[in-house]
């Protein structure tokens, strides 16, 4: 089966614009030094190491400590666990 590649549909340029979005989001609120830079991975890898750097509960909901559950923030209407639940 020979592979083709098509471009991306409308849904899918959508899909990519809100993930960018969440992710200013979350650099904004946990790297505010790269706050207002392109999005790059040094960014979002320091965003991240400063979210685990406090134990991975900020200003949002702890998960429950006894499972070791941690949750991303709030950004999107549901808290994420680390272990990749969805909870509202």
């Amino acid at each position: 089966m020979k592979q083709t590649i098509s471009e991306l549909n409308e849904s899918e340029l959508d899909w990519i614009a809100k993930q960018l979005e969440l992710a200013a989001k979350i650099v904004r609120s946990y790297s505010p030094e790269d706050s207002g830079k392109p999005i790059s991975l040094a960014a979002l890898d320091r965003a991240f190491h400063s979210w685990t750097g406090n134990g991975g509960c900020g200003n949002y909901q702890r998960g429950d400590q006894r499972r070791g559950d941690k949750f991303w923030p709030d950004f999107d209407g549901g808290s994420r666990s680390a272990l990749g639940g969805r909870y509202r």
